[in-house]
């Protein structure tokens, strides 16, 4: 049964037991032994890995909906400066190389060590002063236009995929995105849902396997 790991306290013992989830290792702590372990201090040695944490990296959400939800954020951030396309290229092989390559930063700055964090943050600095005429470029494209919606001219110049979904070898263009699709990091999570299924909510699975299908079918023809 899940618990506390300090206290031993079980939540199955006591339904008032609240705990929380480190954000550096995902280590549990009720909010008691949290209270205790932060008693006159404002950093703490984490029980999990041994790195020094404040009472702020503790959260509701487990280690997994964490990662989960800052993916979301990361494939956001990089989808503002890797917004290009392949008519931005000279040939398909340079913008495959280019699809790697926002890959490898996206994997890096969600997976990687802190040098490895650093080391994408620099990767994506140097793409954006390279490159910073495109990028504006294809910002003032989907964006230009006061008529229409901008998410909607987004979605459905990536074929109902946000430009983050580049990672996945989308180089034309889709069919018209469904109404109810949003990009991944302007979804609403359903808290409950959120709880039972383990951080990935029925909206979010549904949008990413539809986006997932849709690169797949276009890429190969």
């Amino acid at each position: 049964d899940e618990g506390c790991p300090k206290c031993r306290s079980l939540v199955a013992n006591d339904k008032n037991l609240q705990l929380r989830y480190a954000s550096c290792c995902g280590q549990v702590l009720c909010t008691s032994c949290i209270d205790r372990t932060f008693a006159g201090t404002k950093v703490a040695k984490c029980e999990g890995c041994g790195q020094m944490i404040a009472r702020k990296n503790f959260h509701v959400h487990n280690f997994d909906q964490q990662r989960y939800r800052k993916g979301i954020l990361t494939r956001e951030k990089i989808r503002e400066v890797c917004n290009l396309i392949l008519d931005d290229f000279e040939s398909r092989v340079k913008f495959n190389e280019y699809l790697e390559e926002v890959a490898e930063i996206e994997y890096q700055w969600d997976y990687g060590s802190e040098k490895d964090k650093k080391e994408a943050e620099k990767k994506l600095r140097k793409f954006q002063q390279e490159n910073r005429e495109k990028i504006n470029a294809r910002k003032l494209a989907i964006y230009g236009n006061s008529g229409t919606d901008n998410m909607e001219v987004e979605t459905q110049k990536w074929g109902g995929m946000p430009p983050a979904g580049m990672r996945f070898g989308l180089a034309f263009e889709g069919p018209k995105a469904h109404k109810r699709d949003k990009p991944l990091g302007q979804q609403k999570i359903n808290p409950r849902l959120m709880k039972e299924s383990g951080g990935f909510d029925y909206a979010f699975d549904t949008t990413r396997s539809r986006q997932e299908c849709v690169s797949g079918l276009w890429y190969r023809l």
